[in-house]
């Protein structure tokens, strides 16, 4: 059997065993995205809207962390990249129609195409907060939305909220207004243990222990 076909029977196997079970402790990169993925996990919601889809997922700060440390060896700068992302919450909101992005899938001209896409780059703070089971309104930090001229499946922005404003709260819903594709107003709810018992991820075991 050919490496690669075995590389994907495993993951897949692990990966159905994951569903339905009690979250690991570790996940590797990939395992980890998949388990995020998969709705029964309770750490993504997506709905459909005439013909747009949105779906908004947790993003664990381990994805990011990793990002910067991967390789890195000074132990100063693997405990300012913890450092840094330790404080903030943060949820990817996926934007699609029909396994297309939908800037370029939905937009009907040139005017509607060019406002869409600055309000996507400029402007979703405006439109987006997290209200939380104690009633209080958390509004955006920061967010980060990468333009990839319609070579991918989904327009990914990124929103980054401040963690310590959800203080002892049992959910926090994600929440747009009208941001201009048709949407309405939609919420999406996340209960703050399946945020916390989110598993680790596997490839920072090494770069925890050296600033532990």
């Amino acid at each position: 059997m050919r490496s690669w076909v075995k590389a994907y029977i495993i993951f897949f196997t692990k990966l159905l065993l994951l569903v339905g079970c009690a979250a690991p402790e570790y996940l590797n990169e990939q395992e980890l995205q998949a388990f995020i993925s998969e709705e029964s996990n309770k750490l993504a919601r997506s709905k459909t809207i005439g013909e747009l889809k949105m779906r908004v997922m947790y993003r664990p700060n381990d994805f990011l962390i990793w990002q910067e440390v991967e390789g890195e060896s000074d132990t100063s700068k693997i405990r300012e990249a913890f450092d840094r992302y330790e404080d903030y919450l943060y949820f990817m909101m996926q934007l699609s129609t029909e396994q297309k992005d939908a800037l370029y899938g939905l937009s009907g001209n040139q005017i509607e195409f060019n406002d869409r896409l600055q309000t996507l780059s400029f402007r979703m703070n405006q439109y987006v907060n997290l209200t939380t089971s104690n009633r209080d309104t958390i509004p955006v930090a920061d967010f980060y939305y990468s333009r990839m001229f319609g070579l991918a499946k989904s327009n990914d922005i990124l929103f980054v909220f401040n963690r310590a404003e959800i203080g002892d709260s049992e959910w926090v819903s994600f929440n747009t207004k009208e941001f201009g594709f048709r949407s309405g107003r939609q919420s999406f709810r996340f209960a703050i243990n399946d945020l916390n018992g989110t598993p680790k991820l596997e490839e920072l075991i090494l770069y925890r222990a050296k600033i532990e």
